[in-house]
């Protein structure tokens, strides 16, 4: 039987991702004063979106880079019981190998996040029913950053594509859920909760690294005990590993490479065959109909068709 998820204990970006708040934007913030900035966060934590919240306007959700909470002061004892993976980060010269973060895309190309680009230690995502809603929410907490011992790095603003991606391809349209929520379909699109969530088992039935301290160091009794039966208190627990990263997507080379691999004999274009190039390197024609329905032309019909399994279907 799984564990009963403790949503009130989960930020909400976990649990719904806000699909109906269409603007969104996201501070990279510096801690230049740790006591300041601890008395601050304090303050924001009863504003923060919790996972059975179902907001309609505004949602602020909030993340630490492993920087950001050893300047906060935890007990080194306890910033090691975290993921070597979160520990190190993503700038890490074996880390870079693996993601392929070389040549023009090596850390030392950043524009934040690299070794030689300014600290990030906090992450605040703030999501708005609109635009106007959006700069008021982020008006209201910019306002106090000054005086709260915070300095902010950079702030990353966002475009509505709707259900597009950036190469126009209907997005968004397999989802997992999480197992533990009402909102479970079948078993082909339900997911562990320790895959999303820290103190959870995953699909391994194991724990993602995170730490579990002894009782002791929890005099007032907050924590959790922690799920796997160790007997001590899950510091992690309901909480998560985010990789946020920014990338730049090259739209126009993607359809320029599909023009030149797709021209008639004479030199010209042929758009039908761009896209269905284009349709069959994505698995979807643009409006997400899949191909393995209807392999030689789109069909709007079944932009949302997901009851397919590719393998028994095409092998």
């Amino acid at each position: 039987m799984a564990d009963t998820l403790d949503l009130q204990d989960m930020q909400g970006l976990i649990i719904r991702g806000y699909g109906n708040l269409r603007a969104a934007c996201y501070i990279l913030l510096e801690i230049s004063d740790p006591q300041l900035a601890k008395i601050w966060l304090n303050a924001q934590a009863g504003t923060i979106t919790a996972g059975q919240a179902r907001p309609e306007e505004k949602a602020f959700n909030v993340a630490f880079t492993y920087a950001g909470i050893k300047k906060l002061g935890l007990e080194p004892a306890i910033l090691a019981m975290f993921s070597n993976e979160f520990i190190n980060g993503m700038a890490v010269p074996h880390r870079s190998l693996l993601l392929g973060d070389v040549e023009e895309s090596s850390p030392a190309q950043w524009i934040w996040g690299g070794p030689s680009t300014s600290p990030i230690d906090i992450v605040l995502m703030l999501f708005a029913v609109d635009d106007r809603e959006l700069s008021d929410v982020y008006n209201t907490y910019a306002k106090t950053f000054a005086t709260s011992g915070l300095t902010e790095v950079l702030k990353l603003d966002t475009v509505d594509l709707g259900n597009k991606e950036h190469f126009g391809f209907h997005d968004g349209i397999s989802q997992p859920v999480m197992e533990g929520l009402p909102q479970t379909e079948t078993a082909m699109n339900t997911i562990k909760a320790g895959e999303f969530v820290l103190g959870y088992p995953n699909e391994y039935g194991l724990y993602t690294d995170r730490p579990v301290i002894k009782p002791v160091m929890d005099p007032k009794g907050l924590l959790p005990r922690d799920s796997s039966g160790s007997g001590n208190v899950d510091l992690g627990r309901n909480g998560s590993y985010l990789v946020f990263r920014q990338l730049r997507q090259d739209v126009r080379g993607f359809w320029q490479f599909l023009d030149e691999a797709t021209k008639n004999p004479d030199g010209s274009s042929n758009p039908s065959a761009r896209i269905k190039l284009a349709s069959q390197m994505v698995g979807r024609w643009p409006s997400g109909a899949p191909l393995l329905k209807t392999p030689d032309q789109d069909d709007p019909q079944l932009a949302d068709a997901n009851d397919f399994a590719y393998y028994q279907t095409d092998p």
